[in-house]
């Protein structure tokens, strides 16, 4: 049986089981649940149809059920076993390239989009893509610049022993000015890259060789709180 490569495997992942917002992939904005705005700019993204595949991988009969209205994706049942709040993003990944692996489908990169974070622009994902390619990455992040440098950050260990977080040439990082720190950026889980090249199992999810894109502040809203979903909303209204 011949195999089956494609190019990108998008995936939307959606468990349960959000403590903060119950249902929060289902929950609607303007009549519309969360996760449905990831899966159609997903449909949208410039691939050709015969390129990728789009997945969404869950633990909820719920979400299934909501996301069959669409045409053209796979839905995936994971167990709750690897769908836990401090499961690793590589188990339904895993579990993804194992699934299309038995259907003889392979994929050289990996594209997540994560209902959470739903404000994404089609420039921001095809320069993604782009440099992801041009760099020869193991993964890309999407970063947004960090609050409050680490560098001014404590790890309080047994007896009150100090431990600084992150360390730089700065003497004495933790008594400098922040302007005179390095910049540093938080993660955020608006769009990551995985090189897969065309394997059945990663042994990890992001890779030696990582790469950044900076994204806008609206790109980077995470929905976690009720206030996050009142925001989001708002952004909809203005734009």
């Amino acid at each position: 049986m011949v195999m089956i490569k494609k190019k990108y495997l998008i995936i939307v992942p959606a468990r349960s089981g959000s403590t903060q917002i119950k249902n929060k992939n289902l929950q609607k904005i303007n009549g519309i649940p969360l996760i449905d705005f990831s899966i159609n700019f997903a449909l949208k993204i410039k691939l050709k149809k015969e390129d990728r595949v789009l997945c969404v991988t869950t633990n909820s009969s719920k979400i299934i059920k909501n996301c069959k209205k669409f045409k053209g994706i796979t839905l995936l049942k994971r167990s709750n076993k690897i769908s836990g709040k401090f499961s690793r993003d590589i188990l339904y990944v895993n579990h993804c390239l194992n699934y299309f692996g038995k259907k003889r489908i392979l994929f050289k990169n990996i594209m997540i989009l994560r209902p959470t974070n739903p404000i994404r622009t089609h420039q921001m994902v095809n320069k993604a893509m782009k440099l992801f390619e041009k760099r020869n990455a193991e993964s890309l992040k999407t970063l947004y610049p960090t609050k409050k440098t680490p560098y001014k950050t404590w790890i309080l260990e047994k007896n009150n022993v100090m431990n600084i977080v992150a360390k730089c040439k700065v003497l004495d990082s933790h008594n400098a000015p922040r302007q005179i720190l390095p910049k540093t950026f938080d993660q955020t889980g608006t769009l990551d890259i995985l090189k897969v090249n065309y394997k059945a199992k990663l042994k990890s999810y992001s890779g030696k060789k990582i790469i950044g894109l900076i994204i806008s502040k609206n790109e980077s809203m995470d929905i976690d709180t009720r206030e996050d979903l009142y925001d989001f909303k708002n952004f909809l209204k203005k734009n």
